[in-house]
């Protein structure tokens, strides 16, 4: 992405400025990547900024003796070049990649297919097996490292690289597009604030609403009750569910995304918008109403082991993967589907959970379809991180007598995907993973591969 003159600074191009150029290429390639350019920008636009924020203008009026004999000028606001496409950044967490129907997982994603079929699909598209290090490398365009971020907040250790302090000097894609003249939004899941900072007493510099997005609605933990979140509308925390029986935090945050997009398209449409949709999603707790978990009943009854030859099947048939994959080797840890009873057994209304909890998205993206803003839309859908951690259950309760457990295991079946569950299955999580060895927090061939999608459309 960057030439010699960028890797190479002269005298009049110092190290700061490099970094400033480099980053604001690295954020900004999502634009680069759909191939929509901005209509008829001015020289002066064409040109990599130096600076963000960018200085003030020089005063261009003139100031006389008297009123009559002076002319104003009033500042101008920085404005996005014409053109400029929408930007919707959607991560979804732990889906792994043998999970949704646009790669030939068992999930169906009807709306992203017909996204993906009028864009481009990547399937080796890399991230971290982790979260906080993913997110961080995401909207910084930077080595996870680079942003001291190499472990998730909790994790933290007083060594660079590790101290999840993000550097200023790192910028964001949200600081760099707000900078250049876009609205900036962050809807969902954080993980990037130190813990010593995710209370009321700050600083809040490394908050979404720090880091360049002018509206932040969502969680900063690594994982969040869908039921009753711990949530922030900006550095304020809310309660949204009391009082309200039928709450969950899928819906929720897509009609916050839909609202606030929806107003930005009123009251400014010439004025780009860039909104960063972070759900908590496939990570656990895996809640979803029971509506959603009923529509996939029995879908998943054939076992991890089928629903896994059954994915490699059609992932060769769509071309997501050569002829002549192998499915890798289940872990010891996870014994084969056929060998379960039912006492023993992850039941498979936990897949259907699973599989409910990711049709959330397709609401913002109709809720853009009835805007009439996807006429200027770029999507970037990364769909993340492995597919879940050999942390999630096999066996639910093995430590406790037989009746119990049959009884346990009656219950976790009424309650699968409600208030009281909180599980996370990891046979579901190397259907996720599918084709390679380890799941989240761990790396198979030097650094996870996911798949990312990319659409973009011009204005007609």
């Amino acid at each position: 992405m960057s030439s010699k003159n960028d890797r190479e600074p002269g005298p009049a191009n110092t190290r700061e400025g490099m970094r400033r150029r480099t980053l604001l290429l690295s954020t900004t390639s999502l634009v680069a990547a759909s191939g929509i350019s901005a209509t008829a920008p001015s020289a002066q636009a064409q040109q990599p900024q130096e600076i963000l924020p960018k200085p003030a203008p020089a005063f261009q009026g003139k100031i006389g003796r008297t009123v009559k004999d002076s002319t104003p000028d009033f500042p101008k606001s920085v404005e996005a070049p014409g053109g400029a496409p929408n930007v919707l950044l959607i991560l979804t967490d732990d889906v792994g990649f043998g999970a949704t129907s646009t790669f030939g997982g068992p999930i169906q994603t009807p709306n992203f297919q017909r996204l993906a079929d009028s864009g481009l699909r990547y399937n080796m598209y890399h991230t971290t097996a982790l979260c906080s290090p993913t997110r961080a490398a995401l909207i910084t365009g930077r080595n996870h490292h680079s942003v001291a971020s190499g472990v998730i907040t909790e994790f933290a250790t007083g060594y660079p690289g590790y101290n999840s302090l993000v550097p200023k000097s790192a910028g964001s894609v949200g600081s760099v597009l707000k900078d250049n003249g876009y609205r900036t939004s962050w809807f969902g899941k954080m993980h990037n604030v130190p813990d010593w900072m995710s209370s009321q007493a700050g600083p809040f510099d490394l908050w979404p609403t720090g880091l360049g997005f002018e509206y932040f609605y969502g969680f900063l933990g690594g994982d969040s009750d869908q039921w009753h979140p711990a949530l922030y509308d900006g550095t304020n925390p809310i309660e949204p569910y009391l009082g309200d029986p039928n709450y969950i935090l899928d819906r929720d945050l897509a009609d916050k995304a839909i609202a606030w997009m929806r107003m930005q398209h009123a009251l400014a449409p010439n004025k780009p918008w860039l909104l960063y949709y972070a759900t908590g999603t496939a990570h656990a707790p895996h809640h979803a109403p029971k509506d959603w978990i009923a529509k996939y009943k029995g879908q998943f009854d054939q076992g991890w082991d089928k629903v896994r030859e059954e994915t490699l099947a059609r992932q060769i048939k769509l071309s997501v993967v050569p002829t002549n994959t192998q499915l890798t080797k289940r872990p010891e840890q996870i014994p084969a589907w056929d060998s379960l009873s039912f006492v023993d057994s992850p039941v498979p209304e936990h897949f259907e959970v699973l599989r409910a909890v990711l049709c959330r998205c397709r609401r913002v993206i109709k809720g853009i379809d009835e805007a009439d803003a996807v006429q200027r839309l770029l999507l970037h859908s990364v769909q993340d991180f492995r597919g879940g951690d050999l942390c999630g259950l096999v066996y639910r309760w093995h430590n406790i007598d037989h009746m119990t457990k049959l009884r346990s295991q009656a219950t976790l079946v009424l309650d699968a995907g409600g208030p009281r569950d909180h599980q996370a299955v990891a046979g579901a999580a190397k259907v996720g993973c599918n084709l390679f060895r380890p799941l989240h927090r761990r790396v198979h061939r030097v650094r996870p591969t996911d798949r990312v999608m990319v659409v973009g459309s011009r204005a007609t």
